[in-house]
C-alpha cells in the first residue's frame, strides 16, 4: 500500500465530484479552512446566517462538521473550487438538520460575489440530488432580509411556500 506525504491527499469518503462549466464542487479540504476562516469572520457576510464567527476554534468546529455530514448522513456540504484558478470561492450543500428534511444552502465568498456562482453551484448541488434521490423534498430557509439568496432559489426553480419558524425568526421557506 502507497502512503500519501500528507494526510490531507488522502481521500476517503462518499462525496461525489460535480463540474459546472466554471466551478468543481469537491469534498472539504483542510488547505480551504483559513479562507473559511477569513468568510466566517466577516461581519457582512453573516449577517443572515447568525453572524459572524470571530474564534478560529468556532470555526474549526463549523468547516469539520460541513465534511462531516457525508459520512453520517450521505448529503452534506462541497467546496466550491473556481475552475480557472484551481480557489476555493465558497460552499454549497444540500444536508440534513436534526429533522429528516433535505436543505440547500450556499454561502459564496464576498470576494466572488455577484458572478453567478451561487446559482451555478446551487443547480449543480439539486440537480444531483434531485437525481440520487427522487421524488425528495429539498427546502431552502431563506432570511426575509436577504434578497440575493431568494433570488438565487428562484433562478435554481424553487418556490416560496410561506415562513418558517427557524430558531425564533421567521425566514422564508423555499421548496422543490
Amino acid at each position: 500500500m502507497v502512503v500519501p506525504q500528507h494526510p490531507a491527499e488522502l481521500v476517503v469518503s462518499p462525496i461525489p465530484r460535480l463540474k459546472t462549466g466554471r466551478l468543481l464542487l469537491r469534498e472539504p479540504r483542510v488547505a480551504d479552512f483559513d479562507a473559511f476562516a477569513v468568510d466566517g469572520a466577516d461581519e457582512l457576510a453573516g449577517r443572515f446566517v447568525g453572524g459572524a464567527i470571530t474564534d478560529r476554534v468556532t470555526a474549526w468546529r463549523r468547516f469539520v462538521s460541513a465534511a462531516g455530514g457525508w459520512v453520517l448522513q450521505g448529503a452534506g456540504w462541497w467546496g466550491v473550487e473556481e475552475l480557472s484558478s484551481g480557489v476555493v470561492i465558497g460552499w454549497v450543500g444540500v444536508f440534513r438538520r436534526e429533522v429528516p428534511t433535505l436543505e440547500i444552502g450556499w454561502r459564496i465568498y464576498r470576494p466572488h460575489w455577484g458572478n453567478g456562482y451561487a446559482p451555478e453551484a446551487a443547480a449543480a448541488a439539486l440537480t444531483h440530488t434531485k437525481d440520487r434521490l427522487a421524488g425528495e423534498r429539498i427546502i431552502a430557509q431563506i432570511a426575509k432580509g436577504n434578497t440575493a439568496s431568494i433570488r438565487v432559489a428562484e433562478k435554481i426553480g424553487m418556490q416560496c411556500e410561506g415562513e418558517i419558524d427557524f430558531q425564533g425568526e421567521l425566514d422564508w421557506l423555499y421548496v422543490r
